[in-house]
């Protein structure tokens, strides 16, 4: 399964129960990522999506399970426990400090993770959005 996740500077995905932040240039980037294939989100996540993008997303309470293959937006839920599956990582970077009380729960800077690729963009309501690429590393 690859993954998108948005993340603060220290790892922080939500503060009292809510997003830190959203951006419309984000979603429009994960949807040109992922191409023709569906976007799996919960229902949480998929409240940010505009009618148009909704098209391309499927609305799933359970879409880490049996998520092989999937395409997954993760916003308000630990991965840690589907690790084996996932093969890639995509984080989008808020590049600032928000309060946070939930954080990504996978250390990319494992030696299990490969560094891909960095780039910054403006965002919609950011100036500035990291965005880091990771593929986990084959077992040989």
């Amino acid at each position: 399964m690859k993954i998108f996740v948005c993340l603060d500077e220290t790892g922080g995905m939500l503060f009292n129960k809510r997003r830190q932040s959203s951006d419309r240039i984000i979603r429009e980037n994960m949807l040109e990522m992922v191409g023709e294939n569906p976007l799996y989100v919960n229902g949480y996540t998929a409240k940010q999506f505009t009618e148009e993008e909704a098209e391309r997303i499927v609305i799933d309470e359970d879409c880490l399970v049996n998520g092989k293959d999937r395409y997954i937006f993760v916003e308000n839920m630990t991965i840690g426990e589907y690790l084996p599956e996932i093969e890639q990582v995509v984080v989008y970077r808020w590049k600032r400090k928000y309060p946070a009380d939930f954080f990504f729960d996978i250390d990319l800077t494992s030696s299990d993770w490969e560094f891909i690729s960095s780039e910054e963009f403006v965002g919609h309501s950011h100036e500035c959005i990291g965005k880091e690429i990771y593929q986990k590393k084959s077992k040989i």
